[in-house]
């Protein structure tokens, strides 16, 4: 689930969050409990923009109140289907997906279960859809680039940087 959860809601604090799983557009989150519904819109809807300009909104209302803040922000990107922004959309176009020494062999019983599923070597589609995913979600990375550049441009300008730590997961 994508969530950006701002603390829980049984604490009496804010949250806000995705209400079903992996989507871009189109979504429906709950704000403080209440359903809002997002449309087909880049400007208004892309949802890791929505999450970017919630999660810079809070932070800027309670940086400064000499009280800890956590804040935990999650995006469905890169999973599927890995929806860039608009304007990432053309990036990386000669990207291959990274040819590992087992990324093209029949799956055993030590790999990941979806690569057990392979019978037999990929064809040419095959290599081309595997590149396909591979730059889709490079490119909605780039949006996540972006809200982590705000959020430390946030911190950084209210001298707050300093004081926070930084969880990737």
């Amino acid at each position: 689930m994508a969530v950006t959860s701002r603390t829980s809601r049984r604490a009496g604090r804010a949250g806000f969050g995705l209400k079903g799983n992996s989507r871009f557009y189109n979504e429906t989150v709950s704000d403080q409990g209440v359903a809002k519904q997002f449309r087909d819109d880049y400007a208004t809807s892309y949802f890791t923009g929505v999450v970017k300009n919630e999660s810079m909104k809070w932070i800027g209302s309670v940086l400064g109140k000499g009280k800890p803040v956590f804040c935990s922000i999650h995006v469905p990107a890169p999973h599927r289907p890995a929806t860039p922004a608009p304007q990432y959309a053309d990036d990386f176009a000669d990207e291959k997906a990274p040819r590992t020494p087992n990324w093209n062999g029949p799956g055993t019983q030590d790999k990941h279960v979806s690569s057990t599923m392979m019978k037999a070597k990929m064809d040419a589609d095959t290599f081309e859809y595997s590149d396909h995913v591979w730059r889709r979600r490079l490119r909605s990375l780039k949006s996540v680039d972006d809200l982590v550049a705000e959020v430390f441009a946030l911190l950084k300008s209210t001298a707050q940087l300093e004081r926070t730590v930084f969880v990737y997961r």
